[in-house]
């Protein structure tokens, strides 16, 4: 397994296992967080987490999966989760192509 494109672990007890159970679904959850997610819109874990169904804790490091892929960004806005603390919001990165005649 190669972090970020699977999930990453501290090569020994629990953090192994739990790597080794998760690693079929990653990248099936990676690809349901970029399809629901179209270039206008931003989430938070939690909104992506109830939006597909999962857990948040099955959708967050996945989150950090993508950012480390540059497929998603953070940004500086915050909204509230479902603890109703203050959570990161992220977006997908734009990229302008600038063309010179």
């Amino acid at each position: 397994m190669k972090y970020p494109a699977d999930p990453g672990h501290k090569d020994r007890g629990a953090s192994l296992d739990a790597a080794a159970t998760i690693e079929p679904k990653s990248k099936t959850l990676q690809r349901a967080i970029m399809s629901t997610w179209s270039a206008a819109e931003s989430w938070t874990t939690d909104e992506m987490a109830t939006r597909l169904g999962e857990s948040v804790l099955a959708i967050r490091p996945r989150f950090t999966e993508l950012k480390l892929q540059g497929k998603i960004r953070k940004t500086d806005r915050r909204r509230k989760n479902n603890s109703g603390l203050s959570a990161t919001v992220w977006e997908k990165p734009t990229f302008k192509l600038e063309f010179t005649p």
